[in-house]
């Protein structure tokens, strides 16, 4: 559950198995220090509780990304640099079944990830901005419309609130 450490997966596989490294033509005393499986290398070296913090953040990630990208139109350049994001994010960790992390390419994918996230939250906001503008627009015609109808009707409007206002006060000394 908490792991080995960081690249201590030759410490944690067992070495020992000198005839399973002689069938496959190996030589007996060879240290295997890879597992060909980036899930498999996380939850040994750094732990399960680790390995599934980053499959959630990772399934967070491509889930609301999808929902996104779904029930958007593709017309801005940002809209097709997240979709190519997350493209790539699933590519890397499909690829991430049959082989480990590679140098070369791991912090390429923390990049792109990142990005592809800072996309996401800047296409949401852009979305809300265009939903709250609606919002504002309706609001503004029915305060006009509110505002066109008082106009019309003010006097009796006036003379209406007077009245009240009359009548409460000519009440008030007998209520208290």
């Amino acid at each position: 559950i908490k792991g080995s450490g960081a690249d201590n997966y030759p410490l944690a596989f067992p070495q020992d198995d000198f005839v399973a490294k002689l069938r496959n033509g190996s030589d007996a005393n060879l240290v295997i220090d890879k597992p060909h499986n980036m899930y498999l290398q996380i939850a040994v070296n750094t732990g399960v509780v680790s390995l599934l913090s980053l499959l959630a953040i990772w399934g967070i990630y491509i889930i609301s990304s999808l929902k996104l990208y779904s029930r958007i139109k593709f017309d801005s350049l940002n809209v097709v640099v997240g979709a190519s994001c997350l493209v790539s994010i699933i590519g890397y960790l499909v690829a991430g079944i049959f082989n480990d992390h590679i140098v070369s390419v791991a912090p390429l994918f923390w990049i792109i990830l990142g990005f592809g996230i800072s996309i996401n939250l800047k296409i949401k906001r852009d979305i809300a901005q265009i939903n709250d503008w609606n919002w504002g627009y309706i609001m503004s015609n029915i305060y006009k419309g509110l505002y066109n109808y008082l106009n019309r009707y003010r006097k009796f409007i006036l003379i209406l609130i007077d009245t009240c206002i009359a009548i409460f006060s000519y009440l008030m000394p007998f209520v208290v």
